[in-house]
């Protein structure tokens, strides 16, 4: 019955030794999972970021070019007026 028993402690230990390895398995996987969740948050913060500013340079940029079609609009002929060479000029 001692052989049996020793048997059956091996075995246990085993299993115990393979749920040990599993979890610690499992820990070393939740916490790839947050780093790999730390860098996407990371990155969507630096898209966001970059987003905004080229949102902000699309603005300005939008804002010229609605300051130059309004002088256009009132001044057509004077704006083109200052681009026509003049005789030996």
């Amino acid at each position: 019955m001692a052989a049996g028993q020793t048997q059956g402690n091996s075995a246990a230990q085993a299993q115990a030794e393979s749920r040990v390895g599993s979890r610690e398995g499992l820990e070393g996987q939740v916490q790839s999972a947050d780093s790999e969740l730390n860098r996407s948050e990371g990155k969507s913060e630096k898209a966001a970021q970059a987003q905004a500013r080229a949102q902000e340079q699309t603005d300005s940029l939008d804002s010229l070019l609605d300051d130059i079609e309004s002088s256009l609009e009132s001044n057509a002929e004077e704006y083109v007026q200052r681009f026509v060479q003049k005789g030996g000029q």
